[in-house]
């Protein structure tokens, strides 16, 4: 059976790749969504009493999975039970920050390139035809 561990840190790796295997956007309610092979996956912070936690949504026609960051534990919230839960946590974490970093990026460029854009957008509406320069921007 695959582990939530191996399948955060393919996403990981798939985000964090040059190119990109996986291209992340805004969610509309916040968060960050993907597709991969047919799989619609959503990260984001889940706000709840005792913590903040992270969730991953996957989801594949009509089935749909779960996975939350484990809740710290101790004074500082800086402890887990295991070792395991410390490694899922982390991967999490460390998947939102890639997904939000590589949103962050693709917003810088495309402000400081609007002909680039604009120009992206236009063949893609009235020929359906995307530009070179877009499929190496989303990379």
């Amino acid at each position: 059976m695959v582990s939530d561990t191996y399948t955060i840190r393919f996403l990981l790796q798939a985000t964090e790749a040059t190119p990109a295997r996986v291209t992340w956007r805004e969610g509309v309610s916040g968060g960050f969504v993907t597709r991969v092979d047919g799989v619609d996956i959503l990260v984001e912070e889940i706000h709840t009493r005792p913590a903040v936690r992270l969730g991953l949504r996957l989801r594949y026609r009509d089935d749909e999975l779960w996975l939350y960051s484990p809740l710290p534990v101790g004074w500082l919230g800086r402890e887990y039970t295991s070792d395991n839960d410390r490694e899922l946590a982390d991967l999490m974490s460390d998947l939102l920050r890639a997904a939000s970093t590589q949103c962050a990026r693709r917003m810088n460029y495309d402000f400081e390139h609007p002909e680039e854009v604009r120009e992206r957008i236009y063949q893609q509406l009235l020929f359906g035809q995307p530009t070179a320069a877009l499929e190496e921007r989303s990379s």
